[in-house]
């Protein structure tokens, strides 16, 4: 498919264009295909019928499916499609979303007979913890609970669905698309799940290994901590670079709450025994941090414990925004809370936040420029009404069932949502 008729390049510095279209293609854990991961709602269809899914349809028909014509042909004509809003609302609080920093990765592009330059692959929910702010899609651990108990994490699962099966084979049956595009492949993103957990990311990395591909290609994927698994070293070696994203959203007792049931002290020992194990010359670290009403008010203390204990394993702490399940956004918070939370956050030492090369915002050169940005978001919109009601009811729940206790756990933020 030509999608220009001359050779036509868009500056990308400009507009409402982004690149990720053209560029990249990703899977979701239950099959389906997006653009990115901030894409929202629309999933690839043909001719505005049924769902293109993983395993009936392959990453080749993904590729060329109406939907994502539609999506570039929108860009072209400099609109704003509204399955990308989360990063329409970041870039109006003055943050970098993924759109403008990829874009500024990327440069120009020539839409001649594209093939993707990166992947973005969830390749399946196995997971081992079932962290407050995640759901039954990406998780394996929340589909028991959820099972279990009336939760609101329904609304974001087919209950007829086993999904972290239903990726299990993707690597083996598009081998013959993945050998074409492989040697154009710039960057793979590899997310579960946990992604030690996931069958198809160890055939991945023999793929890429075994075809000496891995060369030109950065790996960057996702851990929760929880796994220790040398004998993959050798593989991730052989890339041209690996990226390690440590989710870690806060520490000690905040860690163990919001990330349940994985504890904070085994994951740093982790840390420190990768960072034993592998090329540092390869391999780097960064801490992503989704933020949420449960931690942002910490975000602080977590900048101090990285900056004082762990910098010497881990280059960069970085930051992201829990936009779902809108009861977890930040934005539901009551207002004097948030007043609370903006001036603590603007009164922060400020600390150097690590290798900007790796950072998700490079304008942010310190956690303060962060907080600036986290507190502009947080209070960008007031969603207090609509979801608090909401929130009480899941976070007790979730207290009740996993027999812990958000008062105790957050006594400063407690005290705080309490006062009138």
């Amino acid at each position: 498919m030509k999608w220009a008729v001359e050779q036509k390049s868009v500056k990308m510095s400009t507009s409402n264009f982004c690149s990720l279209p053209w560029t990249q293609i990703e899977i979701q854990t239950d099959g389906t295909y997006r653009a990115c991961c901030r894409q929202v709602g629309k999933q690839y269809h043909n001719n505005g019928e049924d769902v293109l899914k993983f395993p009936e349809a392959g990453f080749k028909q993904a590729w060329n499916s109406d939907s994502l014509k539609e999506l570039r042909r929108k860009f072209l004509n400099n609109e704003r499609p509204s399955e990308c809003a989360n990063c329409w609302k970041e870039e109006a609080a003055g943050i970098e979303s993924l759109r403008l920093n990829m874009s500024k990765k990327l440069s120009d592009i020539m839409f001649v007979d594209p093939t993707p330059e990166l992947l973005d692959l969830k390749l399946g929910s196995h997971c081992n913890i079932k962290c407050r702010i995640c759901n039954p899609f990406v998780s394996s651990q929340w589909t028991t609970e959820a099972h279990n108990e009336t939760s609101k994490q329904w609304s974001y699962f087919d209950k007829s669905f086993v999904k972290h099966k239903r990726n299990d084979s993707v690597i083996t049956a598009n081998k013959e698309i993945l050998d074409h595009w492989l040697p154009n492949i710039k960057q793979i993103c590899v997310y579960g799940g946990e992604t030690f957990m996931i069958p198809p990311f160890f055939e991945l990395l023999d793929m890429c290994v075994d075809s000496g591909h891995a060369e030109h290609i950065e790996l960057i994927f996702n851990t929760n901590g929880t796994y220790y698994r040398p004998e993959v070293a050798e593989k991730l070696n052989k890339f041209k670079m690996v990226l390690f994203h440590w989710s870690i959203d806060d520490v000690d007792e905040r860690f163990n709450y919001q990330r349940h049931p994985a504890k904070f002290d085994k994951v740093i020992e982790n840390v420190k025994l990768w960072n034993n194990t592998i090329d540092r010359s390869i391999i780097k670290n960064k801490i992503w941090t989704t933020v949420s009403l449960l931690n942002i008010a910490y975000m602080p203390e977590l900048a101090e414990y990285w900056d004082r204990n762990l910098r010497q394993y881990i280059e960069l702490l970085d930051f992201g925004y829990c936009h779902d399940p809108l009861y977890y956004n930040m934005k539901i918070l009551p207002n004097h809370t948030k007043e609370w939370i903006s001036d603590k956050l603007a009164n922060a030492r400020s600390i150097d936040i690590g290798e900007w090369k790796y950072a998700t915002d490079k304008s942010c050169r310190t956690n303060l420029d962060h907080f600036k940005k986290m507190t502009a978001f947080m209070n960008s919109e007031d969603l207090h009404n609509e979801y608090w009601a909401d929130f009480l009811e899941e976070c007790g729940r979730a207290d009740r069932y996993r027999k812990e206790d958000f008062a105790s756990t957050f006594p400063e933020l407690d005290k705080s949502i309490k006062e009138v």
